[in-house]
């Protein structure tokens, strides 16, 4: 059943969304709430919540919320958030945030974040911030991001050209190699700012829509810039100017 909440209250009535050949409801505009085998494709800016085996294509810049053994493919800058066992496909530069043993395979230039030893497939220059234990395999030039936490999962690379480590029993004890953050990194990953195994900056992200996340990037590169050179050290301050441009380009 679909529904426009999440108490289920308000149903969408039958006929309201185009119902194509293979089953799947277009959604072209609004938010909407999956429940049970349902199966839809979500276009132009639409949310969609799945849940309990639904299915869902995501394409041109929708976001969808999946749990419970959900089924997601995403497509075109799509936002994805993954619960519960879900499977989910991330092409095109899409985002995706995947929770509690989740299934993952990252395509063309896509970014993940992998929790709840979650299993990431990542493929065509995808980037992938693994924490709790997530398992990767990295191909085509894929990026593995966030040693502290990549250090306590299972990693495997295929092809030339990997970026990133690949852990040890001598782990703890490695110097992290170039471009992965070390554990004292005050610039790209503060320690006080860590929610237990959750970046704030990741929070921030997933509490915002996506102009109000790049407003508050542009604040903090002024804060930053502003206040150089008048509290504490006036290059770390630049640092972190350029931080939050860096995370404002990408």
């Amino acid at each position: 059943m679909i529904y426009y909440d999440e108490k289920r209250k308000n149903p969408v009535e039958e006929g309201t969304f185009e119902l194509d050949e293979y089953g799947y409801y277009n959604i072209k505009e609004g938010e909407i709430y999956c429940f049970g085998d349902v199966k839809v494709r979500a276009y132009g800016n639409s949310k969609v919540w799945a849940s309990v085996n639904s299915r869902v294509w995501a394409n041109d810049n929708s976001k969808v919320w999946a749990k419970g053994k959900s089924e997601v493919r995403a497509f075109d800058n799509s936002e994805v958030v993954a619960n519960d066992n879900s499977i989910v496909w991330v092409n095109g530069k899409s985002e995706l945030s995947a929770f509690g043993n989740s299934e993952v395979s990252a395509y063309d230039n896509s970014v993940v974040r992998a929790f709840d030893k979650s299993e990431v497939r990542a493929y065509d220059n995808s980037v992938v911030r693994a924490y709790d234990n997530s398992e990767v395999s990295a191909f085509d030039n894929s990026e593995l991001r966030d040693y502290r936490e990549v250090k306590k999962g299972i990693i495997y690379y295929k092809g030339p050209g990997q970026k990133g480590y690949t852990p040890s029993d001598t782990a703890v004890e490695s110097t992290p190699p170039k471009n992965q953050y070390s554990l004292d990194d005050n610039i790209n990953q503060p320690q006080h700012y860590i929610v237990g195994d959750i970046e704030t900056i990741d929070i921030i992200k997933s509490k915002l829509s996506k102009d109000q996340f790049k407003g508050f990037l542009k604040g903090n590169v002024i804060k930053y810039i502003t206040r150089a050179g008048h509290k504490d050290s006036e290059i770390e301050d630049l640092k972190k100017a350029r931080w939050y441009l860096n995370k404002l380009i990408d």
